[in-house]
């Protein structure tokens, strides 16, 4: 009870801060940019590699893949699986939509990049999650626009590191026969 007292209390003042984020955090979901010190290249090749953020793809055909996202810990929700439909227009975007989830009620999204130049590249990502609590959707979305700004640190600095480690080259030690 006093639990859910602090909930509601927390609700209510974040209420009076919420609309600075307004332009981040809306009743559309979440969203939020940066820049990568890479070229678009390297992004792209950070965002069509699985494994970065716990998912699974299952299968592939042509653009379109099928993935099974985890998620742990989720406050309220503990552990959530999310089967989603991720469409790629390569070099561009990948559109993700759930497919079916053990406790979302709707989760989808944009990955969108779009180069600055030759070596910078804005990362944009939109994210739309209902996870079928009853609590005020700028709540959520407070929640997941940190999420979100996670991501997309992970993948500027997954990006940025491909063009600082040097491609491995055979050992020149090494005797040819």
């Amino acid at each position: 009870m006093r639990y859910l007292l602090l909930l509601v209390i927390s609700s209510i003042a974040l209420g009076f801060w919420a609309p600075h984020c307004a332009a981040q955090a809306g009743k559309g979901g979440v969203s939020s940019s940066t820049v990568v010190n890479a070229p678009k290249e390297a992004v792209w090749g950070v965002l069509s590699a699985s494994g970065h953020f716990d998912d699974q793809v299952q299968s592939v055909n042509g653009h379109e893949a099928i993935a099974e996202q985890k998620f742990k810990s989720l406050p309220f929700l503990g552990n959530a699986t999310v089967l989603v439909k991720a469409t790629a227009t390569p070099m561009e975007q990948i559109e993700f939509n759930m497919i079916e989830s053990d406790k979302m009620k709707a989760f989808s999204g944009l990955w969108r990049i779009a180069p600055i130049d030759d070596h910078h590249t804005r990362l944009h990502l939109k994210m739309n999650v209902d996870p079928g609590l009853p609590f005020p959707k700028f709540l959520i979305n407070q929640f997941m626009l940190g999420k979100v700004k996670n991501r997309l640190k992970k993948v500027k600095t997954l990006a940025e590191k491909q063009l600082h480690t040097p491609a491995r080259t055979p050992n020149a030690s090494a005797k040819t026969p």
